[in-house]
């Protein structure tokens, strides 16, 4: 086992933004957990098992030359073997912890993508023992490599309590950072938290901040996918009620102030 520790940027502060508006920062309030995770590192590779041989048809043998590479460290090479040994392929999920294997490898150095499959491996146990810490331990680290979903699983697990402790703090402040790396869901329920007041004080206004800011992210999200529009979104990306409601709450005053703060983020502000 090796200890990969769980740091990386400290997140950005919104203090300048916020006080723009007459509102108060969250991000220091929520500190994201630092604690170190610990990652396994395969000392060798499991033996190869039998698969349909069909299948062996379909993807042709496996070249030495690349098994040789991936054995030296060569990323692309693992990455091609764990694709190869997986269920991407039909007929060869007998090998399975083969391909959990060069993930692991890849993930070693630091592949994001490895990383998530490694995720979803743990968290179902595929090709390797189910564990649901495993699991939020290898997203953890492809969120401190900057991956915005990784970050919003990491925020759920804390929420359910799957693979870590519940806390709704970290889960806020895993959110917030997954927000903060244009992931429009998390800004939601970075919201809906400061709403109903769970891991935070109740703050109405930088709830409407916050979703403000998730449907411009996610209006400027879909102008980038043609033939995609707001009515096939599923409802935890829509929170339009929620804002007219507290447009009418809080007053024209206060939603000025919060488009204000809105605005900000999309010309390049820290996310509120």
């Amino acid at each position: 086992m090796t200890t990969i520790p769980i740091g990386g940027p400290a997140m950005p502060t919104v203090r300048a933004a916020l006080r723009t508006a007459g509102l108060c920062a969250v991000l220091s309030m929520c500190p994201v957990d630092r604690a170190a995770a610990q990652l396994p590192t395969p000392a060798s590779a499991p033996p190869a098992t039998s698969v349909d041989p069909h299948a062996r048809l379909l993807v042709g043998p496996v070249d030495p030359k690349v098994e040789a590479a991936a054995e030296g460290g060569d990323l692309h090479a693992q990455l091609e073997l764990a694709l190869r040994y997986s269920v991407s392929f039909p007929g060869m999920g007998e090998d399975e912890p083969l391909a959990t294997y060069w993930y692991q490898r890849a993930a070693a150095q630091g592949d994001v993508g490895a990383l998530m499959r490694l995720g979803s491996r743990a968290g179902g146990g595929l090709g390797m023992p189910r564990s649901p810490e495993l699991s939020v331990a290898y997203y953890r680290r492809a969120g401190e490599l900057g991956q915005p979903e990784a970050m919003y699983k990491v925020a759920m697990a804390y929420a359910a309590g799957r693979g870590v402790p519940a806390d709704p703090a970290q889960s806020l402040a895993w959110h917030l950072r997954a927000g903060a790396a244009k992931y429009p869901a998390s800004v939601f329920l970075a919201g809906d938290a400061c709403l109903q007041g769970v891991g935070t004080a109740v703050d109405e206004r930088r709830a409407l901040v916050l979703y403000l800011v998730g449907t411009r992210m996610m209006r400027d999200a879909l102008a980038a996918s043609p033939g995609f529009t707001e009515k096939s979104l599923p409802a935890d990306l829509k929170r339009g009620d929620a804002i007219a409601r507290l447009h009418a709450e809080l007053g024209d005053s206060a939603y000025a102030e919060a488009l204000a703060a809105a605005q900000a983020w999309h010309q390049g502000q820290p996310l509120p």
